[in-house]
């Protein structure tokens, strides 16, 4: 049931992409704000660290998990809103192998992240352990982004027609 809600969230932010991201943009606003809320309730009742605790082994990893999952919504409000020189049907085709291995990859985490929720926050770590298996996890997934997320120089897939890497590309193709 976890790993089921934070995949339903993460497709909402995605989907939300249709909506110019207008809805990418309240998913990611409402989360973060119902989040950081929680977490200043708790500091200000004296429980930050038992909140750290309970929500940094899995939390890190969810919240990147969002986020990477709302960004791609944007991808598909831009294809929507600024095709380019390409028309909307295009863009959004020439954006579909980004969005595929974002939707993938944020599934795959997410279910590390319901594991870890469900195995090892309810063991209560203590807080600088807790924080640990946080920013190892966490950093696995970005690590992971910065790794496979990044373009392609041997494709121009991901850069605006008219750039210079799309300028360069043409030319040499065409010697």
């Amino acid at each position: 049931m976890i790993w089921v809600n934070n995949l339903r969230v993460s497709l909402l932010a995605l989907a939300g992409g249709f909506t110019g991201g207008l809805l990418t943009a309240y998913f990611l606003a409402y989360n973060g704000a119902l989040f950081g809320a929680l977490g200043a309730f708790e500091w200000k009742a004296g429980g930050l660290g038992s909140f750290l605790s309970l929500t940094m082994p899995h939390g890190l990893l969810e919240l990147s998990c969002v986020a990477v999952a709302g960004g791609a919504g944007f991808v598909i409000a831009k294809a929507l809103i600024d095709p380019g020189m390409q028309t909307r049907a295009q863009a959004l085709e020439r954006a579909v192998p980004l969005l595929g291995s974002a939707v993938l990859s944020v599934a795959m985490f997410l279910l590390v992240a319901a594991t870890t929720e469900g195995i090892i926050t309810p063991l209560d770590l203590p807080t600088p352990l807790a924080l640990t298996v946080g920013v190892v996890l966490a950093g696995g997934f970005w690590g992971m982004v910065m790794w496979r997320g990044g373009p392609d120089d041997s494709s121009s897939m991901t850069a605006p027609i008219g750039s210079a890497r799309t300028v360069r590309d043409g030319l040499s193709a065409s010697t």
